[in-house]
Order: structure tokens, then sequence, then C-alpha cells
């Protein structure tokens, strides 16, 4: 029982290894051909997902809240940028907020980098938007919703809605808890969160059925894999479908069939 019990522990430390080593990388990493696609179907699940969890109203309510926290915080902005900036002793007219201003170190920082960052994209901004016009949750259901909030069921492809819910999920919870995740990061985070679950687990049966060293192996053999790993890093389909056979082959006894 000791030992199964430190392996669960071992195995939750190759999760977070695995994790912290896959965000690492993904920063690197340059968006690939499609992701801008998935990261614009992702923030429509969310949006027709938050307007069904709130309903249309209070969302209406909740997007004139945050559109007037964000006029005063700006108008905050630009009041202590002239009052910081005093006169000219030149007498010349003060310069435009939209003009750099020198810190002491000499350096240039634009105006737009002290705004506070939009709490939505631009894409589930205006989805929320439009959700927010409809008339209760119940017509958040109807086909014109459905179809806004859920592309996969209008456009014909390989990839069902599975893999946009694992995308806005993680960006969601990074959003929240990881901060420091920089955009692209937040939306590939609901893959990699899988892929370290997937490595977790295997590292677990194995260990279970043959030993450390040999659960050690398995793993490091998995992630030394350059395709396997450079597809960890991204927000696809295929991430998701590699780390759904690992999970299959450790928790259920059926996938280990021939």
């Amino acid at each position: 029982m000791r030992r199964v019990k430190r392996l669960r522990w071992e195995a939750a430390l190759v999760g977070v290894v695995a994790l912290a080593a896959t965000l690492a990388a993904t920063e690197r990493t340059p968006l690939t051909w499609d992701e801008g696609d998935a990261f614009v179907r992702a923030e429509r699940v969310a949006a027709w997902t938050r307007a069904v969890v709130v309903g249309p109203q209070k969302l209406k309510e909740a997007l004139k809240t945050n559109d007037a926290k964000s006029e005063r915080k700006i108008d905050s902005n630009v009041s202590a940028e002239k009052t910081d900036g005093g006169e000219h002793r030149d007498g010349a007219s003060e310069k435009s907020t939209q003009t750099p201003s020198v810190n002491a170190d000499g350096g240039e920082k634009e105006a737009s980098e002290r705004r506070e960052r939009p709490r939505f994209g631009d894409v589930e901004r205006a989805a929320l938007e439009y959700f927010s016009r409809f008339d209760g949750r119940r017509a958040l259901f109807s086909e014109k919703a459905i179809e806004a909030g859920w592309p996969h069921v209008v456009y014909r492809e390989g990839h069902p809605a599975g893999y946009s819910l694992a995308i806005a999920s993680g960006r969601a919870f990074s959003l929240r808890f990881l901060p420091f995740l920089s955009e692209k990061a937040a939306f590939r985070s609901g893959p990699i969160f899988l892929f370290a679950l997937a490595l977790a687990a295997v590292f677990y049966r194995v260990g279970r059925n043959w030993g450390r060293f040999a659960a050690v192996l398995a793993v490091v053999g998995i992630a030394s894999i350059p395709r396997v790993f450079g597809h960890a890093q991204l927000a696809g389909g295929d991430s998701r479908l590699i780390s759904s056979w690992l999970l299959a082959w450790a928790f259920f006894d059926a996938a280990l069939a021939s």
C-alpha cells in the first residue's frame, strides 16, 4: 500500500514537471497555420457557454459594467499622464497621450502598454454582445445561437467540438490562475494540461506493473519523440488524440487488447 501511495506522488511530480517543461517550450514555439481558427472557435464556444451560465440579461449588464471600468481606467491613466507631464520649459503644449513617454532610464514606454488589457478577445467580445441580445437561456439553444457558438455543427471538418472545449477550458483556467502566461500559451494550456496528465498516468501504470525504472524510461521515451512533444505544445486536434490514446492505455485494460 505504501509503495502504491508513493508511486502516486511520484506520478503527480512527473505530471508537474511535464506541465512546466511543455509550457516553457510552447512560449518559444510559433503558431501553426491552423491554430488561429482553433483559437477563434474556442472563443465562440466560451462566449456561448458564458451566456448560458449567466443568462443573456446578466451578460448584458456585465458587459456594460466592464466597459465602464475600462473607460474609468483609461481616463485615470490619461489624467495621471497630464499631471505628471507638467509644463514644458519652452511653453509648448503638452504632448498627446498617443506619444511615447520617456522613463528615467531613457527607455520609451507606449501609453497603450499602461492601459489595462481587455478582459475578452475581439472575437469573444463580439460573440458575447451577440448572445446578450437573445431573450433568455432557452433562446441560446436555437438554431441561430448554436450556429454562432458552435461553428463545428455547420462546417464539415475532421475535428469535433470537444477539442474547442479543451482549448476554451484551459484558457479560462490559465487567465484566472496563471496570469503570467502569454495569450498564445493560455490558448494552448488545455492540451498541455491533458498531455501532462497522460504522462503522469503512463508513469503510474508502467511503474505499478513493471517498476519505477521502467516507468521513467517510458515517460522519457514518449517525451523525447520530437513529433509527439511538438504536437503536445499546440492547440490542435492531434495533441488531444495522442493524449487520449495514452490515457486510454493507462486507465482501461481493454485498451491493452491487440
